[in-house]
């Protein structure tokens, strides 16, 4: 994650990171809102960008 991104990801996440904790029953839910809202996902290490290649 370039510093950029991660810049990027931790305003998002100071705005909108605890309500989708509060909004998720489950660690796997909420890696698919951050995933959807934030456009990261956990690979198990760390957060990286989903990227798509169409």
């Amino acid at each position: 994650m370039d510093s950029k991104d991660r810049d990027e990801l931790l305003i998002k996440w100071q705005t909108l990171g605890l309500s989708l904790i509060m909004l998720s029953d489950t660690p796997e839910e909420f890696y698919a809102l951050a995933k959807q809202e934030f456009g990261y996902i956990w690979d198990g290490e760390g957060w990286v960008k989903e990227v798509s290649y169409h």
